[in-house]
């Protein structure tokens, strides 16, 4: 059984690489088998999510949602540093290392597992969701491309993980006390921004990772199973992690502290049920229908004890198998675009925004020199640039910001570098752990680096010189543009002769100002005067700006203006003057009657024809519609009873009620219309008063609808 390599926490300065295990197979084949190179080709930069609790289905880490995870997590230091190196190696790593060591794994195909088994720990950390690419992102013209997937669109709820997919251009290899070196360099450039989309392709023929397959963990002592693959309880972290393994199942969880549910299509938590069908003994399992079903699944963890801690929610892609599609001619915004031929270019096309990053994928690819279309785009590991730092709702990976040029809001872009030197050697475990980042460079190396900085700095400086004097050009032709000619200096000369002989002529008035005044004072009294009605000269207003109201008419007779109050106390239907109490419309709980408001104060009189008592058997309900007239605050309703109405019960029936409701637009957001009660009034209330009672009501606050309802009588 093959061993899994232990790791060190991510390093608070300079960042940390971690290399897969599947790489040294590839290795030691090019090593016995000169017909394959290996080469340093593709880089992606990844947005990882912050460690926090979802409240809206987000993308946030959850690395207690893994069900080997949920207990260990809790009971681990509060260092997230510490509890995400855990996961990545008693998860990620661990589960390759199954993987590569199972007697059925083929390691003469060229495509490896490293890839598929890292953005399977992103999906079931929660970190990462797709969706089924449409034909605006898949070229619908190149017949070789299959089903491809992006991931969900950027909302408030979900940010997507890889913003940026480049190529690597420049690799070195050197030897250094023994070791061989592998010295990459990453460049970002300045005019560049995030890839527009990048899509995603399962692989559902690769059967060393193929749907329902089972990796389980069996050590030669049961009890060291609970341990990654080859340790036992008897090793030693060289960094104090815990490496008990996070498995997909461990088995018989009812008797742990955790119960398993999914949601239903109800919305409803069913226990027992998880995004596998039965439970496995320390066991990883890949997607049990198929491995291209982009769907989610809504899943939760309920602790079971005081040691359990929290539930945790959270939604679950079930697309698995997946790896990220490097070939342009997949891209409909490429293919459409026929000058998009390498990586840099797609990433200044239209989509391509500025983006924060916090991890570098980096990828080799292994080809047969006897077929060049024999090859593979494997992960050779992945740069976390900082370590996990504690926040107020959780704990993050800092970020580095790339910004795109922007013309329109003068936003300069800005470029990055990344040297990384990796120690080559077949052993797993130096492989996973021994790196060095931005520490070393060969001289040349250095040198061809600073060139290209001096290069980029002459070349913004002959920009900035050429711009330089295309303005002063513009602004020497401006200028020779107002130079004086003859024909000008004539045309001057004539409009300065026509100032002067204007100014001569104005100087006369300016001369006699006496007389200028007393014109003015002249024209001031004759103003007045007019105003005043001391001519023949009539003044008339402006009667025409005051218009009727509810309530208010205007009478005007000449120059006179007549303002009369039309509003008689209260407003009724005077074609009904009275409500027949027989009239009610009947309901199986109540009698209802609907009376729509009017402006003003309202009044409303209820009484029979003939006048008798009225003893109905139901409770009195009285709706008042405001759907066409709302309430205003201190309107006044007076509803009076002229014939007599007896509430108390008889021998068969039980007392009753009069209730008055409004609210027929249902503005206060219950649950149904009508749902605002204004008052209500039992039988004892209408006795005492002979059962010929009156009510008014007076709206108090008519956005509120508080009323004070008094019983008058």
């Amino acid at each position: 059984m093959a061993v899994a390599p232990f790791i060190r926490p991510i390093r608070v300065q300079g960042g940390t690489f971690y290399t897969f295990p599947s790489c040294v197979e590839d290795l030691s084949f090019t090593f016995t088998n000169p017909n394959y190179t290996i080469s340093f080709s593709k880089f992606a930069l990844l947005n990882i999510p912050n460690i926090a609790t979802p409240n809206n289905d987000e993308n946030y880490l959850q690395l207690r949602s893994i069900p080997g995870a949920f207990s260990k997590v809790y009971d681990t230091s509060n260092d997230p540093n510490i509890a995400f190196a855990e996961s990545f190696q008693n998860y990620a790593l661990n589960l390759e290392t199954l993987i590569v060591s199972d007697p059925n794994y083929d390691s003469t195909k060229l495509p490896t597992v490293s890839e598929r088994v890292f953005f399977k720990w992103l999906k079931e950390i929660g970190a990462v969701r797709f969706r089924e690419a449409n034909s605006s992102e898949t070229a619908t013209n190149n017949t070789n491309v299959g089903q491809r997937f992006v991931e969900e669109d950027e909302t408030s709820f979900y940010s997507r993980v890889v913003k940026y997919v480049g190529d690597i251009d420049i690799t070195n290899t050197s030897k250094l006390q023994g070791n061989t070196q592998a010295e990459i360099y990453i460049h970002v450039p300045t005019e560049t921004g995030s890839s527009p989309y990048v899509l995603f392709r399962s692989d559902t023929r690769d059967l060393n990772y193929g749907a329902n397959a089972v990796f389980q963990y069996s050590a030669a002592d049961p009890l060291n199973s609970v341990y990654i693959s080859g340790r036992t309880s008897t090793d030693i972290q060289p960094a104090g992690l815990d490496f008990r393994a996070y498995y997909d199942s461990e088995g018989s969880y009812q008797e742990a502290t955790y119960q398993l549910a999914k949601k239903d299509s109800n919305g409803n938590y069913v226990n027992d049920e998880w995004w596998w069908s039965f439970p496995n003994n320390n066991s990883y399992l890949l997607e049990p229908v198929r491995l291209n079903d982009p769907r989610n699944d809504d899943l939760k963890i309920e602790g079971l004890g005081s040691a359990a801690g929290e539930d945790v929610y959270f939604r679950r892609s079930r697309l698995d198998g997946i790896g990220i599609d490097f070939s342009l001619p997949s891209y409909q915004q490429a293919v459409q675009n026929g000058a998009v031929n390498a990586w840099q270019q797609f990433n200044v096309t239209t989509g391509s925004t500025t983006f924060d990053f916090n991890a570098v994928l980096v990828y080799y690819d292994i080809v047969s020199q006897a077929n060049p279309n024999d090859r593979a785009t494997n992960l050779y590991g992945v740069l976390f640039l900082d370590d996990v730092q504690q926040s107020t709702s959780g704990a993050f990976i800092p970020r580095f910001t790339k910004y795109k040029p922007n013309k329109d809001t003068n936003i300069n872009g800005n470029s990055y570098g990344f040297r990384i030197n990796l120690r080559l050697d077949t052993n797993v475990e130096d492989t996973s752990v021994q790196s060095s980042i931005n520490d070393y460079n060969t001289f040349s190396m250095q040198l061809f680096s600073d060139a290209l900085t001096e290069l980029r700095d002459a070349s913004d400086l002959l920009l900035t010189q050429i711009a330089d004097v295309s303005s002063l050009r513009n602004e020497i032709d401006s200028i020779q543009d107002l130079m004086l000619t003859p024909s000008s200096l004539t045309l001057l000369d004539a409009r300065v002769t026509k100032l002067e002989d204007d100014y001569i002529s104005a100087q006369a008035y300016f001369n006699n100002s006496k007389s200028l005044v007393d014109l003015i004072n002249r024209n001031y009294q004759e103003i007045l005067n007019i105003y005043n009605n001391r001519t023949s000269v009539n003044v008339q207003f402006n009667t025409d700006v005051l218009k009727s109201g509810p309530g208010i008419s205007i009478l005007r007779e000449g120059d006179k203006i007549s303002i009369n109050n039309t509003r008689e106390g209260y407003n009724f239907d005077a074609s009904k003057p009275f409500i027949d109490l027989e009239q009610y419309t009947q309901t199986p709980t109540s009698y209802n009657y609907t009376a729509s408001l009017t402006t003003g104060s309202n009044y409303l009189l209820f009484k029979t024809l003939n006048g008798s008592i009225f003893e109905p058997n139901l409770d009195l309900v009285l709706l008042i519609d405001d759907s066409q007239n709302d309430f205003e605050t201190g309107q006044v309703i007076r509803v009076c009873f002229s014939t007599p109405v007896n509430l108390l019960k008889t021998s068969t029936l039980l007392d009753r009620k009069f209730t008055i409701l409004t609210d027929a637009s249902n503005r206060s957001g219950a649950a149904a219309p009508y749902s605002v009660v204004v008052g209500s009034f039992d039988a004892n209330q209408f006795a005492l008063s002979g059962n010929v009672p009156y009510f008014e009501i007076v709206c108090l606050n008519k956005d509120t609808f508080t009323f004070n309802t008094e019983k008058i009588r």
